[in-house]
C-alpha cells in the first residue's frame, strides 16, 4: 500500500512521486488511516474466515477425490464413455477434476429422529410433572 510520507492532518498530499512510501498497517493506524483500513479489511476477509465460510457453504455437499488425466475428454469420448480418469497422479497427467455431489437427505431417518425427539421431550415433561418441577 502506498502512503504519502508527508501526510497532513486531512490526508496525504500529492506533491512529488518520491514522497510516496510503502506503509504497513501499524504505520497507517498511527497516521490516522483507521477508517481506510476498516474498509479494506471488510472487502478482503482473513484467510481463516474465508475457510469458515467455505466450510459452511460445503456442508450439504460431498467433495470427491482428485481424478487425473492427460487431457480433457472430448464430447465424443464422454458420450461413448471411452474416456477414463485415473485416481493416481503421474507425470503424464496434466489435468485434474473433482466431483462434487449434494448430500441426500434420508427422509425416513429424519422422521424417526423427529419422532424420538418428541417422545423424549414428552417423557421429560412427564418426569418434571411427577417431581413437581
Amino acid at each position: 500500500m502506498l502512503w504519502n510520507g508527508n501526510a497532513g492532518a486531512d490526508g496525504p498530499s500529492e506533491r512529488k512521486e518520491e514522497d510516496w512510501i510503502w506503509a504497513s498497517k501499524c504505520d497507517l493506524r498511527q497516521l490516522g488511516g483507521e477508517a481506510f483500513l476498516k474498509t479494506i479489511e471488510d472487502l478482503f476477509p482473513s484467510a481463516a474466515s474465508r475457510v469458515q465460510t467455505l466450510g459452511k457453504a460445503l456442508q450439504g455437499w460431498q467433495v470427491g477425490v482428485w481424478e487425473y488425466a492427460e487431457h480433457w475428454p472430448s464430447a465424443r469420448e464422454q458420450v461413448e464413455g471411452t474416456f477414463k480418469w485415473s485416481v493416481e497422479k503421474s507425470a503424464d497427467n496434466t489435468v485434474r477434476r473433482r466431483r462434487i455431489s449434494r448430500r441426500r437427505v434420508n427422509i425416513r431417518l429424519m422422521a424417526e429422529c423427529e419422532r424420538l425427539s418428541k417422545q423424549h421431550i414428552t417423557e421429560l415433561q412427564n418426569l418434571r410433572e411427577e417431581l413437581n418441577l
